[in-house]
């Protein structure tokens, strides 16, 4: 199966995202770290675009690291397997872990092995989660190692988890349910983390859009005032304050704080309960 990459989207395609990006910010649905932060939301949808994901699934899955997007093991193995290609685990425990991959196109075929001494020389081993999760942590390594090294096309370049790069993984990014096979052979070592452009996530093709779209420059997003442009203030942005305490009391959201916490409330439920709604001019009555 051959892994296409998606061209950069076009500026329609990135006004829904975006649209979709700041009614997803505010809910619980979205990780702590990017809470209420409607940019670094927009980016991780697209980041996950690029490699044929969801936009749930890729800001469940995909951490930002000093500027840097790293993706979940799981995510990663769950890709591979998708594209037909195969990855066993043939050893799993708390000292060592090996992994075997083999391409479905060509038949090349890889194992990498890491165990605790590895981590010990690079200064892993005794912290954080390499105390309380070392089978998982030694599974994360061998599986993004190997994914680089057979499988990067996969990948797309989004080529090692958040803690590979400085970051931590969650508890439940970290999976030791995986079937032990026969056990299979030694690996090759890593290679330093790639510099990644962060202006990569927004093609520089894409032009600001202007007057005629109903759009304004934005310049918080990558590029600055040329490159996407946000809806022009709509719906609820228009509404009175009072008007919005009253539709938040009518629905029994929480109706105090700011006006933009309001706006937030009220957006965040109609993504749950009602996305088709389009939000009027003023409140109806």
């Amino acid at each position: 199966m051959t892994v296409v990459v998606a061209g950069p989207p076009a500026v329609e395609e990135i006004e829904v995202v975006w649209r979709l990006a700041q009614r997803l910010s505010g809910t619980e649905f979205v990780p702590s770290s990017l809470r209420d932060r409607p940019n670094a939301v927009l980016a991780a949808i697209l980041t996950g675009r690029e490699i044929g994901i969801g936009p749930m699934q890729a800001l469940q899955s995909i951490n930002v690291i000093q500027g840097k997007p790293t993706l979940a093991p799981e995510l990663m193995r769950a890709l591979v397997y998708r594209a037909g290609h195969r990855m066993d685990v043939l050893e799993h425990t708390d000292q060592a872990c090996t992994v075997k991959g083999v391409r479905s196109d060509s038949g090349a075929e890889a194992s990498v092995r890491w165990t605790m001494d590895d981590a010990q020389r690079a200064h892993l081993a005794g912290k954080g989660a390499w105390v309380t999760y070392p089978r998982a942590m030694l599974l994360a390594r061998a599986t993004s190692e190997l994914c680089r090294l057979v499988f990067a096309d996969v990948i797309a370049g989004v080529s090692y988890t958040p803690e590979e790069i400085g970051g931590d993984l969650a508890p439940e990014q970290l999976s030791d349910d995986v079937d032990v096979q026969a056990l299979g052979s030694s690996s090759s070592a890593g290679q330093g983390p790639p510099e990644i452009d962060e202006a990569e996530i927004v093609s520089e093709s894409v032009e600001a859009p202007g007057a005629e779209t109903g759009l304004l420059p934005d310049p918080d997003l990558p590029g600055g005032t040329e490159a996407v442009g946000v809806p022009v203030p709509h719906g609820y942005d228009n509404w009175s304050k009072d008007d919005l305490v009253a539709e938040c009391q009518e629905l029994e959201l929480p109706y105090s704080g700011t006006k933009d916490r309001l706006v937030k409330e009220l957006r965040a439920w109609d993504v749950s309960y009602r996305p088709e709604y389009e939000e009027p001019a003023e409140r109806p009555f």
